[in-house]
Parts: structure tokens; sequence; C-alpha cells
């Protein structure tokens, strides 16, 4: 877990100083851009890495980049809040995930963390509560978030506040934590059952992980009622990173056979 936040914070860093409304914006998606194609690899980093990846000097530095991000969210958040710039609930789920993993790596790597981790837990639990209920095609509960147009869900962006959702799971505890892994529990079935034709879904998908010539690939959600399961590289990657996470805190052999 220290590998995948101070890996992270190494690519973030870069982001760091002084900051306007305009850069503001600006980082805000390069962090969700940066994020998306890092995802996969930071997932299995404690696997591809050795245990130490970076000597004193260089996570001392890093620490400092990560407190400045931290600082920089608060910053941003409050600005929000004063009406200066767009709420971040009013963004891309993969932009209030990544966030969201920045707030909780400062909470755990920081000497003063627990505003940072509070504000991390904040946004999962925003994620728990905006989860919507589905009828997977086995006839269980399942969940996930719709973004854009009422109904509509984009795999690669529910995957991605699914990921924060698990770190956040991880820091938890007592009711919180019994929330977020319902909701995480019924976003993998949401993944790997489907779901039931009905409430403007026009058919019934039975897996989102694609067999055949693309297995194991994921499609890419659903649009105005229709499935669209041609294989989606973003889908896949947030996909299995989720799997990744969600093999190591439920013990799940189905999740983490769909993640390999």
């Amino acid at each position: 877990d220290r590998v995948h936040a101070v890996a992270e914070v190494a690519v973030l860093g870069c982001i760091s100083g002084r900051i306007s409304a305009k850069e503001i914006r600006l980082r805000t998606i390069f962090i969700r851009s940066t994020g998306l194609s890092l995802l996969a690899i930071l997932a299995l980093a404690p696997v591809l890495f050795p245990a130490k990846i970076f000597d004193k000097a260089a996570k001392k530095q890093l620490t400092g980049y990560l407190e400045e991000i931290c600082q920089w969210i608060l910053a941003r958040e409050q600005a929000a809040r004063d009406g200066q710039i767009q709420s971040t609930a009013n963004t891309p789920l993969s932009c209030q995930g990544n966030l969201a993993r920045v707030m909780l790596a400062g909470g755990e790597l920081t000497k003063d963390g627990a505003k940072y981790l509070e504000e991390g837990l904040r946004w999962c639990d925003a994620f728990a509560e905006r989860q919507q209920r589905v009828v997977t095609s086995l006839g269980n509960e399942g969940g996930c978030w719709f973004t854009g147009a009422p109904g509509d869900v984009d795999l690669s962006e529910n995957s991605m506040a699914a990921v924060a959702l698990a770190r956040g799971f991880v820091y938890s505890d007592g009711n919180r934590k019994k929330t977020y892994r319902q909701a995480l529990v019924r976003y993998a079935a949401f993944l790997l059952e489907g779901a039931r034709a009905g409430n403007g879904v026009q058919a019934t998908i039975t897996s989102w992980q694609l067999q055949g010539e693309d297995g194991g690939a994921f499609g890419s959600g659903i649009q105005k009622g229709v499935p669209l399961q041609k294989p989606s590289s973003a889908s896949t990657a947030t996909g299995i990173a989720f799997l990744v996470q969600m093999s190591a805190l439920s013990r799940d052999q189905n999740h983490r056979s769909a993640a390999l």
C-alpha cells in the first residue's frame, strides 16, 4: 500500500506549486488523465516493484510533494465552496476518485494527515451514498453510478470511483466500513454479473467482462439504455484495478480469477 501511494505521488508531484483558479482547472484535468494511464500498473505495484523502491531522501521529497498536493486539494474545495470554481461533485468520477486516493495517501504518509484522511473518506462517503441499485442477470443486488444522462453508465468512470472506495475501506471502521463493503460488493456483482433488462436498460447484460477473442476485456457501459459491449481499454484497465483490490479485500476467488 505504501509503495502504491508513493508511486502515485511521484507522478502527481510535478503539479505542486502556487495555484491560480485557472491552474486548478488544468491540474484537475491532468490528474484525471494521468491516473487512468497508470492505474493498472499501480494496482499491481506490490508485485511489480521491490519493497524499497526509494531511498530516504527521495521519500522525504515525495512526501513533501504529497503534502503540497493535499493542501492544494483542500484549497480547491474551499474555492468551490466560495463559488470561485465548480464543485468537485460536478466533475467526472475519475477525477473525484483520483483526488480521494491522494488524500487517503496523505492521511497515511504525512505527519499531520488526519485532516487529509477525513477529506478522502468524505469523498468515499459520497460514492457509497450516490450508488444506484440494480438487479444483476443472476438476480443479485448490484450497484453502479450514473454518469451524464440519467441511466447512462461509463464503466471506466465507475471503476475509478470503486477503486477509491476500496482504498477508503482500508482506513474506515464501524458502520462506515460496513457501508463501504456493501457498496463494493454490489459494484463487483454489477461488473461480473451485468444487469437485467428493465428500468431503462434495453437488454440483459450477463457480464461486462467479455469472452472469446476479446476475453478478459470489459465493455464500455450503457448509453441511452443500450449496453455497449465492445472492448474498452479504459474500462479494462480500471476494472482490473478494482478487481485486484477486491480480491485482496474479499478473498473471493471469482474476483481474483476475473482480474487475472
